[in-house]
């Protein structure tokens, strides 16, 4: 395994499609053809980075969510266009992303889930954009994706809440659906901004029996540097 981190190679057929069909930047919209999914001049500027949140389990014991970006700028941009503006196909820029900040995780992990949407929102949207993600992430690193969550209540957007109100307005949303029993889970979700969501989900695995459970999102708000954040 690697042991620095590095974009993961397109697929073959992807390469193939790409020379004929040149890529459109997710970040600025050039067409290019240079063979990843950022133009030169965006790859340049956004390097992707293992950053780090702390996640409390419970008293005194924390898990670790990875991210290749913080969540800001260009890539903040891209992000609300995937989720809220139908562009499903940035899921592969993005998961291709998370994979390759996961790759020394890997050998680590059983089992890929991802952070459930509502029934509601997936009806709006066309798809559910975590689990793209977490498929495409299943597929580079060559680990199953199981649905081990699902959404029971549809509840309101975080974005739209204070922190106090994200809080409660995860509690309870989610239950487990799938045998997470002594396994190590790859926990997927497109961003973290609080944590909540991610903390809720993550617990509930953890109640559920999961040996193990690592986040892994697109990015984290608040990130300061490699390794670390605000």
């Amino acid at each position: 395994m690697p042991d620095r981190v590095e974009w993961l190679p397109m697929l073959r057929t992807e390469r193939i499609w790409h020379v004929l069909f040149p890529i459109v930047c997710p970040l600025c919209g050039r067409k290019h053809g240079a063979g990843h999914w950022l133009c030169p001049t965006c790859r340049e500027k956004n390097p992707a980075r293992a950053f780090q949140m702390p996640l409390p389990v419970v008293e005194n014991e924390f898990w670790q969510a990875i991210a290749p970006y913080p969540y800001e700028k260009e890539i903040r941009h891209a992000l609300l266009l995937y989720k809220f503006y139908n562009h499903p196909e940035f899921f592969r820029f993005f998961g291709d992303a998370i994979a390759s900040v996961a790759v020394p995780l890997s050998p680590s992990i059983d089992v890929i889930t991802y952070v459930p949407t509502s029934g509601q929102r997936v009806k709006e949207r066309g798809y559910d954009q975590a689990m793209l993600l977490a498929k495409r992430v299943g597929k580079r690193l060559d680990i199953p994706v199981e649905s081990l969550l699902r959404k029971v209540r549809h509840n309101q957007p975080q974005h739209d809440l204070s922190r106090s109100q994200r809080e409660k307005n995860v509690r309870g949303v989610y239950q487990l659906q799938g045998d997470c029993r002594g396994k190590r889970v790859l926990l997927v979700d497109d961003i973290i901004t609080t944590g909540f969501t991610m903390r809720e989900a993550g617990g509930l695995l953890y109640r559920g029996g999961a040996q193990q459970v690592y986040g892994a999102t697109a990015a984290i708000r608040g990130c300061n540097g490699e390794k670390g954040i605000l």
